[in-house]
């Protein structure tokens, strides 16, 4: 049945529709993120490319913004996407990975990778709010918690609910489209 209502709302045009659509959305999310919610670890959004390259300048500034976040006790939420997303999870996963080696809970990275903690902490601290479009993969491997969403506004509603900074990082339309919609709630005191 949870397939076929799926099929029903990702085929229907109608209005209705779109409205069921966008409140089950809604649900499914809140209903992901509530553990993160609830433990009130501070939370900062991370906008950015989803072009840069491994190798570039910004890449490197974005993965060590998200270890430098983890190690001072914040979570980091992206667009789960390559580029600057990645990076700044990879941050994160890199920071847990170094503070699981340093506690003596694994040998090395990769035994790291394997414990229940780097899981955990994953999940608690390294998050992703993906978008489905058509030229878009999956989440980038270092997102613990993740949801997809079909529709932006909702998206966009859950890095304002769930953050309490941003960054942006160097970017292309939907950064700065991620940047203007938080400084309108702040300017407007939608958003402290």
């Amino acid at each position: 049945m949870r397939e076929h209502l799926k099929r029903y709302l990702d085929r229907g045009e109608a209005t209705n529709l779109r409205g069921l659509r966008m409140l089950l959305e809604y649900f499914y999310a809140s209903e992901k993120f509530d553990p993160v919610r609830k433990d009130k670890t501070p939370i900062v959004s991370i906008f950015g490319s989803a072009r840069s390259q491994t190798n570039s300048p910004d890449y490197k500034r974005a993965h060590e913004l998200g270890r430098q976040l983890y190690q001072n006790g914040s979570a980091v939420v992206t667009g789960a996407s390559r580029g600057i997303m990645e990076a700044a999870n990879q941050g994160v996963a890199t920071a847990i990975t170094e503070e699981i080696v340093r506690r003596k809970l694994a040998p090395d990275k990769k035994g790291a990778e394997q414990t229940k903690a780097y899981q955990r902490r994953l999940k608690k601290y390294s998050l992703g709010l993906r978008i489905s479009l058509p030229f878009e993969e999956g989440n980038n491997p270092y997102v613990g918690r993740g949801a997809t969403f079909h529709y932006f506004m909702i998206r966009k509603y859950f890095f304002a609910s769930l953050s309490d900074a941003f960054v942006a990082c160097e970017g292309g339309w939907g950064t700065r489209d991620e940047l203007f919609e938080i400084l309108t709630l702040v300017q407007t005191g939608k958003a402290p």
